[in-house]
């Protein structure tokens, strides 16, 4: 099956429609044509990386090169895949050459896909998220909330919106143990998965340590983040009993009481009898 680029708008429209959140004359919907301003921090965000001075500069030529191509067209994998042909049939560059080009498209891509999501739409999905909570007050029910390289301003929504009246779980958590006992404050569970097994799981394993048992919950996140030694496979839910041996043994406890206090906190949060 082709991979299909989808824009901002296609992304986001759908979504906004429903939770009636008007975007005309805002500026929001963002297209993928390359910009000399998105090249300016591109460009930085490479220098950032500690990318040579020289690697730097010919990602820019070779990017500039592409948008002239482009010529106003939006930059998707099927032109850059033109680009490609393009550069082989008429312009004879070596193959090496060609390569080079190619990768300085694709990293521009990944780049991209990070800052139009994480920079450009952040209002957008502020206000999304506020219409989500609100939502939940209305009907009474537990937030889930799974945050990445965001875990600040998630506490500071969550804080402004009074979110303590319902609760929730603050799923996957990979932040430290002062932020979860932030969370903490507001009626949420920390839930922990896979990562606290692993052998670089750290922060985690200081979060299991430290946060009481009474504040934790354990998941898998299957079929992702599978617990050490089976890292790399597929994730089963059956191997949440994993995550919880962890936690036993970094509180020196017994594997039942983790198991038990664990799910009695996930049947008080969710009102299961």
């Amino acid at each position: 099956m082709e991979n299909k680029y989808y824009t901002s708008d296609q992304i986001f429209m759908p979504l906004l429609k429903y939770y009636d959140i008007n975007l005309e004359g805002k500026g929001y919907i963002m297209e993928r044509f390359i910009t000399e301003e998105m090249l300016s921090k591109y460009q930085e965000h490479l220098y950032e990386e500690e990318k040579p001075e020289s690697t730097v500069k010919k990602y820019m030529r070779d990017l500039r090169k592409l948008a002239g191509y482009a010529a106003g067209r939006e930059i998707t994998k099927k032109l850059v895949a033109g680009y490609k042909k393009y550069l082989k049939e008429k312009k004879g560059y070596k193959l090496t050459s060609i390569n080079s080009f190619i990768v300085a498209a694709n990293r521009l891509f990944e780049y991209l896909g990070w800052y139009e999501l994480k920079i450009r739409t952040y209002r957008i999905q502020k206000e999304v998220f506020v219409k989500q909570i609100q939502l939940a007050k209305e009907i009474n029910k537990p937030l889930i909330i799974h945050t990445r390289d965001s875990i600040q301003d998630t506490y500071d929504i969550l804080k402004e919106n009074s979110v303590d009246v319902i609760g929730g779980v603050m799923h996957c958590y990979s932040g430290s143990i002062e932020m979860a006992r932030s969370f903490i404050n507001l009626n949420f569970k920390i839930s922990l998965g896979g990562p606290v097994t692993f052998t670089n799981g750290r922060r985690a394993q200081e979060v299991a340590t430290h946060i009481p048992l009474e504040d934790l919950l354990i998941e898998t996140d299957a079929p992702y983040l599978t617990p050490h030694p089976y890292r790399g496979t597929r994730n089963e839910p059956a191997y949440v009993s994993m995550v919880a041996k962890k936690i036993a043994e970094l509180k020196n406890i017994s594997d039942e009481k983790v198991a038990k206090q664990t799910t009695f906190n996930a049947c008080q949060l969710f009102n299961i009898v």
